[in-house]
Parts: C-alpha cells; sequence; structure tokens
C-alpha cells in the first residue's frame, strides 16, 4: 500500500472517530526530504484531555487497517521536544 493510500485512509478514519467538540488536531509529520516508509509518525494537540487508552486504541485499529506496524499517535509536545528540533518541524494539518 502506498504512502498515499496510507494517508487517506488514516484521515478518513480520523475523521470518522473525531468530532469537532474533541477539539483534537492531528498533522503529518516531516522528518526529512525524502518520505520513511518505515515509520509513520502522527503527531496530535487537544484541549481537550483524551484517555490515553483510547489514543492507544486508535493506534493499533489504524495499524491494522494500514497495515503498518510502525505508525504512532503522540502528543505534539513529545514530537516537538524529544524526536525533532523545534525549527525542523513542518506542520501540515488535515484535521
Amino acid at each position: 500500500m502506498s504512502l498515499k493510500d496510507q494517508k487517506d485512509i488514516i484521515i478518513t478514519f480520523l475523521e470518522n472517530l473525531f468530532g469537532k467538540d474533541d477539539k483534537i488536531s492531528f498533522y503529518f509529520l516531516k522528518k526529512e526530504k525524502a518520505p520513511s516508509e518505515n515509520e509513520v509518525i502522527i503527531p496530535f494537540k487537544t484541549r481537550k484531555k483524551i484517555d490515553p487508552r483510547k489514543i492507544k486504541e486508535i493506534e493499533t485499529l489504524l495499524q491494522k487497517k494500514t497495515d503498518n506496524k510502525n505508525l504512532r499517535l503522540i502528543r505534539w509536545s513529545d514530537v516537538v521536544s524529544k524526536i525533532v528540533p523545534a525549527s525542523r518541524v513542518f506542520k501540515n494539518s488535515f484535521l
């Protein structure tokens, strides 16, 4: 399955699970110029507290639906501070 097909599946799936009342934003992370086929990181920001078990369950469902075991949903603050320096992050909101 191509990266574009996976992205379309992820967008549709997350739109169906979360509404505007949840006040949550998801982003695709561009870590380098060439997209990595092995790892998909989807950071999220939220104004409401969301149960971490719900996020983990959704992550597992997305992994099954896209056949990508390296797909991860993580908090935006964890991305900027731990994985990627803030100066190298380009946000691309899709929801």
